[in-house]
């Protein structure tokens, strides 16, 4: 398997914001920007669809690829599975997703691809947070296998003693848990049923993977749905990437060696020890190797975001558009995300990715 060299980053804290960026992407809503120029001597627009876990730096990126290319960028953060399907049926360039495709999706990548398959460019990681609404009870600590049963409903109270004993010193509510989750098809909720199976099979139940939620609770359209519903509401707990849970409560989990904050060191820590599939240019991270990771002062549950684009068989506009994206967001994308709170990837890891972008379309 293919791994970061070791001279891999460790990041630095940057406030607030937590995240692993080297490309964000979208909003709530398609988004077209074109900005200080006359669409007229533009280069085109680019369109893509996907991942709610990109959307909050998509007008740095886009302000730079108008700026400095000509190109508009319209992406519109519909989630993960609209996304991959927007793609496959040729509607958009390419699809934000936070999981590869399946098999039956790579066959029929084939066909949208005239007959070249699709590669995966993971440009976005960033923490999973576990994120709740616990008046005055800060830290809380889980396990995975709690957060499964939480998840599944075999504890149902905050107060249950399965809690109490992971938090001693803390006085848990006896409060019903309300779990919120992602009611769109979702690669977030594919990534944290991988997770719970991966981590806590004797507790989630049937082993359940995928796209769309198998455990129990309320559901919530998005990224920014489901963090807000757990902020307005008390006694209650979600799934959210790092970056939504900025200004919320974020349990600790204890991965193996003892409860872990979820900080950009944390998170770094982790990254170091991310692999590939193998050594293609489809660049597919080994996610039960990373969510097994048991490491002191790691935090391995982390989200890997992914453009899937077609390796070849676009249009020469398409094509040009499409790898001058990809490459600004390699290169003068990571000036803008250094000034704006987000973490540059490593070079080792951006070297990689480049190689994948500079393959495609020949």
């Amino acid at each position: 398997m293919d791994t970061l060299d070791d001279t891999a980053f460790r990041p630095r804290r940057t406030g607030a914001r937590i995240a692993m960026t080297l490309l964000a992407l979208g909003t709530a809503s398609a988004v077209l920007t074109a900005c200080g120029g006359n669409p007229d001597n533009t280069r085109g627009i680019l369109t893509g669809e996907g991942a709610t876990s990109q959307q909050n730096a998509v007008n740095l990126f886009a302000d730079v690829l108008i700026r400095e290319h000509g190109i508009n960028l319209a992406y519109n953060a519909t989630g993960s599975g609209a996304g991959v399907q927007k793609f496959l049926e040729n509607v958009v360039v390419f699809g934000g997703s936070d999981s590869p495709l399946d098999a039956e999706e790579a066959q029929r990548s084939l066909q949208r691809c005239n007959g070249h398959p699709a590669w995966h460019l993971p440009l976005v990681i960033s923490p999973v947070a576990i994120a709740y609404n616990l008046p005055g009870i800060d830290g809380l600590a889980l396990t995975p296998d709690a957060l499964a049963l939480i998840f599944n409903g075999g504890i149902t109270s905050w107060n249950d003693p399965r809690l109490q004993k992971l938090n001693p010193g803390k006085s848990l509510p006896d409060e019903h848990i309300s779990v919120i989750f992602r009611s769109d098809k979702s690669g977030t909720t594919d990534n944290v049923q991988k997770f719970l199976s991966y981590t806590a099979p004797k507790n989630w139940k049937s082993h359940a993977t995928g796209k769309v939620w198998q455990g129990v609770g309320n559901g919530a359209q998005g990224s920014a749905g489901v963090a807000g519903d757990v902020m307005g509401n008390k006694y209650s707990i979600t799934y959210v990437e790092g970056g939504y849970a900025a200004k919320m409560q974020k349990a600790r989990l204890d991965f193996g060696s003892g409860p872990v904050a979820m900080t950009d060191q944390s998170a770094g820590r982790a990254l170091d020890h991310i692999r590939f599939r193998d050594k293609s240019f489809d660049r597919v991270v080994d996610t039960k190797h990373l969510y097994t990771l048991n490491k002191p002062g790691a935090y391995p549950f982390l989200l890997t975001t992914y453009e899937i684009f077609c390796s070849a068989g676009y249009s020469p506009a398409d094509r040009d558009r499409l790898q001058t994206f990809l490459r600004s967001a390699l290169t003068e994308g990571q000036k803008v995300v250094s000034t704006h709170g987000y973490i540059p990837l490593p070079p080792s890891y951006q070297k990689k990715l480049m190689a994948t972008v500079e393959a495609a379309n020949k």
